[in-house]
């Protein structure tokens, strides 16, 4: 009996010791790092949310978007090009066609990117590409045009405002039909209720939205809303499918709780009421739709009236020109006339506009549609708005709502389309483009004085040339004059325009950016019922803290010259931002170019280096032109990894003018 309760003895002691100098540290082991784990997921955490790399790629996702658009759209077209040489193509040595002739791929790549970005430079002919590659083109400088994006950008925003609107009406619903189906309300205050906060990168602040609880939502609802006469009962969205078609009609106003984004509505030219209406919200969304039938307009009726107008006056008095480069008059005036309108430069003529130096016709016209397209397009918009908006008569309901749209577009420019600025920023531009086009104006008259190639064309069209010239070398990329030929004064002054090519309409977009920004931050505008700014946990220590930050949130206080310091902090950055690239560019292309500028140093100079890679980056297409009298860029005289690296550099450039959010 005393041998087994001895050997109990000893088990149990192993057993205690095990539990004690083994599971017992390994378990204390084991929270420490689950603790130092879960402490280091809420590091990665915290680090995360301040560092908002989502927010960011969210923010900038539009941009990312176009540049897609232009390197697809590019390798796409590239493809088709260097696919489709048959018939009479290219004759280049060294090809990628039989017997080493026809198109090289490289060149293929060039010639897409150079359409699509609208920069205009081509490494050879145009009149030697064959019907089909000619009318690839065509559509590229259609597809790339500045006007053309901006649609698809529009129509982005309202399919955003469309399901916002559904959304909205559908808990303003939910919540009337919880408000009369329920009474637990005590004192204001709702019970039994779920919020959900949605947090807005943009404008650092917080949304809560309050959704009912829903008890016999489907009777209240059908006694809130009987059947229509033909029995039938609209659900919420479509309700607002038919809001959305019918004119505008004063209402009572329905306060929506919705979570907008706030530089959706955010202006810089009228202030933003208090409370945002279904009304309010309806008349944005019938703006955005009318501008959508201006624009669509504005683009087709330029190019097609352009287009027949030059077309028929080459055809009828220089057929010679186009004839002579293997090329139909009509279909020259054509491409001519979208090129110029999409600030390309591409011409299917060899020596570009030289041939029409003394034609007003075609000279003026094609001022036109360069400043249509790219340089005045706010501002030619604008003005089309505010005559219809003159003109639109009131005598019908009909044209009443469409007067209000009209006003509406006007009031609240940047609100519907990023393109369409406030008056005070359309006059602004209107006056840089009126200063630098003079500067490149008088320029051009005095610095060529003595010059043979200008002075042998007569006073009058020698005037008009230099107002063509004006316009074209800051984006159109035409040469009505060779540019070689030129004097090397102009041609550096040339350099400094091309670099702020877009400069006047960046610094239009950007500076009613940074207004809307600054609205956001210390303007706050009471859009919503719920709402109220965010506080960030781990920076507010103490309540003290956190309720001092919340009464400064709403304060309307600016730093003193705040203004003229973001203006000069913006010129700033406008015009340095872009010199690392170009520098870096430069630099590879000379090294990569190395022989051929040992071998020609005149020919292959640092500064017609320079010249072709700032043309490139401002989109201009301008060129010094090749060596030995042909008539294509200079930079058709480059290797190919030398010209791999200006599409680059083409590609970039693009992107100073394109929108960043929405």
């Amino acid at each position: 009996m005393v041998e087994p309760l001895s050997g109990k003895r000893p088990t149990s002691s192993i057993l205690r010791r095990f539990r004690l100098h083994v599971l017992s540290p390994l378990t204390a082991s084991c929270g420490r790092v689950r603790a130092r784990a879960t402490r280091l997921f809420a590091l990665g955490e915290n680090w995360r949310r301040k560092s908002r790399p989502a927010a960011a790629v969210k923010r900038y996702r539009l941009l990312v978007f176009q540049y897609g658009y232009f390197i697809v759209l590019s390798l796409v077209a590239s493809g088709l090009l260097w696919g489709v040489q048959t018939g009479r193509g290219t004759s280049t040595p060294g090809g990628d066609g039989p017997g080493g002739k026809g198109l090289k791929y490289v060149d293929a790549l060039f010639l897409a990117v150079s359409a699509v970005t609208l920069t205009g430079l081509n490494t050879v002919d145009l009149s030697a590409l064959n019907s089909l590659q000619q009318g690839i083109l065509f559509v590229l400088l259609m597809l790339g045009s500045i006007v053309w994006v901006s649609i698809g950008i529009l129509q982005i925003k309202r399919a955003r405002l469309r399901k916002e609107m559904k959304e909205c009406l559908m808990q303003q619903q939910m919540q009337q039909s919880g408000e009369d189906s329920d009474g637990d309300i005590d004192n204001g205050k709702r019970l039994n209720s779920e919020c959900t906060t949605v947090a807005d990168p943009a404008s650092r602040r917080s949304l809560e939205v309050v959704v009912e609880p829903m008890r016999n939502s489907e009777e209240a609802f059908e006694r809130d809303h009987p059947p229509m006469a033909n029995g039938d009962t609209l659900t919420p969205l479509e309700m607002v499918e038919k809001r959305i078609e019918l004119p505008i009609k004063s209402s009572a106003p329905i306060t929506l709780p919705s979570p907008f984004p706030i530089a959706m509505f955010a202006t810089a030219t009228a202030p933003i009421p208090h409370s945002t209406t279904l009304d309010t919200l309806h008349l944005e969304y019938s703006a955005q739709t009318l501008l959508t039938y201006i624009l669509l307009a504005y683009f087709l009726l330029f190019q097609l009236l352009g287009s027949l107008g030059i077309g028929w006056w080459i055809s009828v008095h220089k057929p010679q020109f186009p004839l002579e480069n293997g090329l139909n008059p009509w279909w020259m005036g054509a491409f001519n006339a979208v090129s110029a309108f999409n600030n390309s430069g591409m011409s299917l003529l060899d020596l570009n506009m030289v041939p029409f130096q003394e034609d007003s016709y075609v000279v003026l016209t094609m001022c036109l549609l360069i400043m249509a397209g790219n340089t005045c397009f706010p501002i030619f918009l604008r003005m089309i708005i505010y005559v219809l908006h003159v003109l639109c008569p009131t005598h019908n309901p009909f044209w009443q709502s469409k007067k209000q749209v009209l006003k509406f577009l006007l009031d609240h420019p940047r609100r519907c389309y990023p393109y369409l600025f406030s008056t005070r920023e359309t006059w602004w531009l209107a006056c840089v483009v009126v200063i630098l086009n003079g500067i490149d104006w008088v320029a051009f008259e005095v610095l060529n004085i003595g010059n043979p190639i200008v002075e042998n064309i007569p006073l009058g069209p020698r005037i008009m040339d230099g107002l063509f010239q004006s316009l074209a070398i800051r984006s159109g990329g035409f040469q009505i004059v060779p540019m070689a030929e030129t004097r090397v004064g102009l041609r550096v002054l040339y350099v400094g325009m091309m670099y702020i090519s877009v400069f006047p309409l960046v610094m239009s977009l950007r500076n009613v950016d940074s207004q809307l920004s600054t609205a956001q931050t210390h303007h706050p505008p009471a859009l919503y019922v719920n709402e109220k700014p965010h506080i960030d946990e781990d920076d507010a220590g103490s309540d003290e803290e956190k309720c001092a930050q919340l009464c400064s949130s709403s304060s309307p206080r600016t730093p003193a010259g705040r203004g003229e310091s973001s203006l000069r902090e913006r010129l700033y950055t406008h015009l340095t931002h872009p010199l690392p690239p170009i520098l870096i560019a430069i630099w590879v292309i000379t090294v990569l170019e190395t022989h051929s500028i040992e071998k020609d140093p005149v020919g292959f100079s640092v500064f017609n280096i320079v010249f072709e890679t700032v043309s490139a980056w401002g989109t201009v297409g301008v060129s010094t032109g090749a060596l030995g009298g042909r008539t294509f860029s200079f930079c058709g005289e480059w290797g190919g990894w030398a010209k791999m690296v200006l599409e680059a550099v083409m590609v970039g450039g693009r992107g100073r003018g394109v929108v960043w959010h929405l």
